[in-house]
């Protein structure tokens, strides 16, 4: 049976559960990557937390994010967190105090997105309602250094289908 495909470069993917996303053309991929940078910059000016302007070069590889399956000493080493997210932390504020580095990556995962953002809608799989956008973090000390912000699969096949239809 060939139902769902396994990616010949699973290596490339640090979690066990994190799907391969990918599409029939670069036009498709670039649709598809410059609707998610739009979708993230309206998400951080709502939240209004970070600077916007330094936030879109911040984004983290797909394939290097984990799920809440791959939070366990058996599968993701401390080695994960030092080697992604706490490798660029030598930047110290005046008082000496580390400048945090904060990142994003996407998620298909609503496990791995609890907080909604109700001024931001996205339409349902159903196209007849609305869902919020939502997201979840990693912090450190209470401080968000990685946004996990929630697509759905729904969400950008729609985009796709409208957009590379209606190049006529």
């Amino acid at each position: 049976m060939d139902l769902i495909g396994v990616s010949g470069n699973s290596k490339e993917f640090q979690s066990n559960y994190v799907p391969l996303i990918s599409f029939k053309t670069q036009q498709e991929k670039e649709v598809a990557e410059n609707y998610i940078i739009n979708k993230v910059e309206e998400f951080f000016n709502v939240i209004g937390e970070v600077n916007i302007s330094n936030i879109i070069n911040a984004k983290f590889s797909y394939s290097k994010s984990i799920t809440i399956e791959d939070f366990s000493p058996r599968t993701t080493k401390i080695e994960y967190f030092y080697k992604n997210l706490f490798s660029d932390l030598e930047e110290r504020d005046k008082n000496g105090k580390l400048k945090l580095k904060i990142k994003w990556c996407i998620t298909f995962d609503i496990k791995f997105a609890p907080i909604e953002v109700p001024q931001i809608q996205i339409p349902s799989s159903d196209s007849k309602s609305y869902l919020s956008r939502r997201f979840g973090t990693i912090d450190i000390r209470g401080t968000p250094v990685l946004y996990y912000i929630y697509f759905t699969l729904q969400e950008l096949i729609d985009v796709i289908a409208n957009r590379t239809t209606k190049k006529v």
